[in-house]
C-alpha cells in the first residue's frame, strides 16, 4: 500500500494504473491493498478499463511501466506471464478502500466503494474527526451481506504537532458496529 499515495489522483494517466494492476495480477502470491480519497476516480478508472482501455482484457497493457519492469527482471520473468495478464476481475491479492473521517464523507465514499469489483474492501477512518454510522453510509447490505460489502475497518487519531483531541466514544463506536456485523476492526 502506498501510504503516502492515492492511485486513482487524477494527475495518474489511465494506462500507467494499468500498467499497475497488471503487475499486480502477475504478483498473484502478494496482497496489495489500494486506499483511495477518490473513489469516483476509481468507478471511472474501471469503466473506462472496460471498454478496452489499457488493453488489459486482451492480455496485454500499454504503459511505460510494464515495459521498464519487463527489462528489470532477469529472465523475462514478466514477459513468460504475459498472457496472464488478463486475469478475471476482481483480481484475488488487490484489497480496494476508501478513506471516511466523518459521516459526509462516510457517506460518499462507502456506496461508491461497493460499486468497485473488489475481493476485499476495507474502510480507513483516519484520521477520525466524528462519530461515523457505518449502516447509513453504506446501507443495509453492508452489514446483511459483508462478502458483498467491507471486509474491515481500521480507524485513527490525527497525529503531529497541534492535532486535535479524537474521543474515545467515536472508536468504541466503530469497534461496535464492526462486532456487530462481525468483521474486524483495527484501531491504529
Amino acid at each position: 500500500m502506498a501510504s503516502m499515495g492515492d492511485l486513482f489522483h487524477p494527475d495518474i494517466p489511465s494506462d500507467y494504473i494499468a500498467a499497475i494492476f497488471g503487475v499486480m495480477a502477475v504478483a498473484q502470491r502478494h496482497t496489495f491493498r489500494i486506499l483511495t480519497k477518490r473513489p469516483e476516480r476509481a468507478l471511472d478508472w474501471f469503466a473506462w478499463l472496460e471498454h478496452g482501455g489499457g488493453q488489459l482484457t486482451d492480455g496485454a497493457i500499454v504503459g511505460d511501466l510494464i515495459d521498464h519492469l519487463a527489462r528489470q527482471i532477469p529472465g523475462g520473468l514478466l514477459l513468460a506471464t504475459w498472457p496472464d495478464l488478463h486475469a478475471p476481475w476482481p483480481l484475488r491479492n488487490v484489497q480496494l478502500g476508501v478513506t471516511a473521517e466523518d459521516q459526509p464523507s462516510a457517506d460518499a465514499h462507502i456506496p461508491l466503494l461497493l460499486r468497485l469489483p473488489a475481493s476485499t474492501r476495507f474502510v480507513s477512518c483516519k484520521p477520525l474527526q466524528g462519530l461515523i454510522d457505518l449502516a447509513d453510509a453504506a446501507g443495509v447490505t453492508f452489514w446483511d451481506d459483508p462478502s458483498a460489502g467491507i471486509s474491515w475497518v481500521t480507524a485513527g487519531a490525527e497525529t503531529g504537532p497541534g492535532a486535535p483531541l479524537a474521543d474515545p466514544d467515536w472508536f468504541r463506536s466503530i469497534r461496535d458496529q464492526c462486532q456487530g456485523a462481525g468483521i474486524p476492526f483495527l484501531r491504529v
